[in-house]
Formats: C-alpha cells, structure tokens, sequence
C-alpha cells in the first residue's frame, strides 16, 4: 500500500508541529520541570551543565524539525486512510505513540535503567502531542 501525499496540507502541517513545539515548551517548563527534575534526581549541578552544554540555536531548530517529521508522517497517514474527522485523527495520534513511540522509548528507559517515572513524563507530552497534531491535521 504506497503511502499518499495527494492533497497534503503544509499549512496545516506546520500548525501541527508548531502546537507540538509548544506543547513541549509548556510540558518540560510550566507542567513538569520539577517532576522531570526530581524522577531523574538530577541536581542543581547537573541543570546548569546542562545549560550549559546544550545550543538552543541548534538544539530547538532540530526539535521543530522532528516534529515536522511527525506532522507529516501523521499526514501522510490520515491522507492514505482517506476521509477522517477529528476524532480519527486523535486515535490515529494515540495509536502511533502506542506503537512507536511509547513502546520504542519504553525499550530504550528499560534497558538503561532509567526511572519510570521520568519515562511517564517524557512518553506522556510525545502522546499528547501526537494527538494534538492528529486533531489538527484531521480537522484542517
């Protein structure tokens, strides 16, 4: 079954990753900081290295390119099944991160030993993104 990219909205595309990216923002900022900090028992040191080490200039531009990537697979997706409303697209969100995403990153935070619970904070904002972006692509 060759994937359709008949009739793809961009516009809509670059809505949907753009409400990712925010969702984001507002998840690992306003939302769950200090319960991410706290499951991954990181300390007031390893924040500012953190800080530090990483180059918003390079770091963000590449985590709105991977949420683009999402909003097209997505797209893709919805194009290739036909006509869905919102709702479709909300499950087929929820269904990706099920079956990718979730359980690709549960793997990963097994084997390195991670703590679950940053594993529920990371997991959950990749599912409620998804969604976000399912909603959006299907209803546009």
């Amino acid at each position: 079954m060759p994937l359709s990219t008949e009739g793809l909205n961009f516009l809509a595309i670059v809505a949907a990753a753009v409400v990712s990216f925010m969702i984001g923002a507002l998840w690992y900022t306003v939302l769950f900081a200090k319960a991410w900090i706290r499951a991954y028992k990181l300390s007031d040191e390893d924040i500012a290295a953190m800080q530090t080490a990483q180059n918003p200039a390079a770091t963000f531009p590449a985590m709105f390119v991977c949420n683009l990537l999402s909003a097209l697979v997505l797209a893709m997706l919805l194009a290739t099944i036909g006509e869905a409303g919102v709702g479709e697209g909300i499950v087929l969100g929820a269904l990706m991160w099920l079956g990718f995403g979730g359980a690709c990153a549960c793997t990963t935070q097994l084997g390195a030993m991670r703590p679950m619970k940053g594993f529920v904070i990371d997991t959950s904002y990749h599912l409620v993104a998804l969604m976000a972006m399912g909603a959006i692509l299907a209803a546009w």
